[in-house]
């Protein structure tokens, strides 16, 4: 069996390199994988938008870069947005998203530093006062990577409405020089044409070096400080943010602490509590404070010996015309009926007359007296109703008397 050579039919087919995606695949007028031409004017355009800039994509990964123009032109077309992911000269070709990303995000209407709103126009930023104008060479800089200087299409002059932006002059590579710039793309005629003339330069020019390492300064330095005005920003709203937490913390702590501390109130402040409105209800259900209770006309005791016996069951006395107490004529209030006896204890508790204590001890007992001679008249004697009548009007009165007299000493004020 021969050996199949290079111009057998066995042979494997002509296989060609993309050269915007690097996809291999067979020959052909248009890249099977990104969907670039391969014609010279395609290839040259494509060189034309070429630049340090990346945009991320998962669906092309092996993109090229592009220039800032075509970055630009990307976020007025809105392809680009405050959450896409960039890389470029000013994040030192780390991903990035764009609100924070120099020269990028005051397009989208963000400050990098402490992403504040601005305007598009502006030159810094109102809150924080981070500047947006870099140097012009770390942003439209295009030979960083070798690409050559923008030339423009037929029929279209300048690099896509824009003005050609003068390359500014690079360290020398391994590249020939093409008008003041060196280029990647040379071929390897050139580059071993250039390795034969004598006296080649390979190598840094002194003055080229110098203004490259100022460059490299500058963006440095913008980028230290780009990220302290981003971190200061960022832990002040961390600062904030914790303030807020601990108020709600503390809120919450006092409303879930305060069922805990109304029950350990001491039993003071509850009676405190309790107590006006136990007056408050009595006082609802009780007649309004007393008055002096109507004279009512009766005979006078047959006898004023000190034991002579108590008049008939319905009898009262006038108790207007009872003498205060501790009088040499007061009459023996121990023989009178129940019903004088409180007349005669209500006139004396209008006066306020003796201890609060004694007083409330004496209404007590004959609050409780009336209630049960009103429980006796109610069962035992029929026929009776107008005793019975004034007789609830006493207990009523002598209730709300009491009620008086437990509210002053609940207060500790007449």
């Amino acid at each position: 069996m021969p050996i199949p050579t290079r111009e057998s039919p066995m042979s494997s087919p002509r296989l060609l390199v993309c050269p915007y995606c690097g996809e291999a695949q067979p020959a052909g007028d248009r890249c099977r994988s990104c969907g670039g031409l391969f014609d010279p004017l395609s290839r040259q355009a494509t060189h034309n938008d070429m630049g340090p800039w990346y945009v991320r994509d998962p669906r092309r990964p092996f993109r090229p870069g592009c220039s800032y123009e075509t970055l630009v032109r990307l976020v007025e077309r809105g392809s680009v947005d405050r959450y896409t992911v960039l890389r470029g000269p000013t994040t030192r070709q780390f991903w990035t998203v764009a609100r924070h990303v120099p020269g990028v995000a005051n397009l989208l209407g963000y400050c990098h530093a402490c992403d504040g709103a601005v305007d598009r126009g502006a030159r810094a930023c109102p809150s924080c006062g981070a500047s947006f104008e870099l140097v012009a060479d770390l942003i439209f800089e295009r030979n960083a990577l070798g690409l050559p200087e923008v030339r423009p299409l037929p029929g279209d002059p300048g690099s896509h409405g824009h003005e050609p932006i003068a390359p500014p002059r690079r360290v020398a590579g391994n590249g020939v020089r093409r008008g003041g710039s060196i280029s990647s793309f040379a071929s390897d005629a050139e580059l071993l044409l250039r390795r034969e003339r004598p006296g080649s330069e390979f190598g840094a020019e002194p003055a080229a070096r110098g203004e490259q390492l100022a460059a490299n300064d500058r963006l440095q330095q913008a980028t230290l400080d780009t990220l302290g005005r981003t971190l200061r920003a960022t832990v002040d709203r961390q600062q904030a943010t914790i303030r807020w937490l601990v108020v709600v913390a503390v809120v919450l702590a006092l409303l879930a602490a305060w069922p805990l501390v109304r029950a350990l109130v001491p039993a003071a402040s509850g009676t405190s509590t309790d107590a006006p409105t136990t007056s408050a209800s009595t006082g609802a259900t009780a007649a309004p404070v007393p008055s002096p209770a109507p004279r009512v006309e009766t005979e006078p005791p047959p006898s004023p010996a000190p034991n002579a016996a108590p008049t008939a069951a319905g009898s009262t006395t006038d108790v207007a015309s009872v003498p205060p107490a501790g009088a040499a004529s007061d009459p023996p209030l121990d023989d009178a009926s129940p019903e004088a006896r409180a007349k005669h204890l209500l006139l004396r508790l209008e006066s306020g007359d003796g201890a609060l204590e004694a007083r409330r001890a004496e209404t007590q007992a004959m609050l409780a007296e009336l209630e049960s001679l009103q429980q006796s008249l109610e069962a035992d004697a029929p026929g009776e109703e107008a005793r019975r009548a004034a007789l609830d009007e006493l207990v009523e009165q002598m209730r709300a008397a009491l009620a008086k007299l437990e509210l002053e000493s609940f207060t500790g004020t007449p």
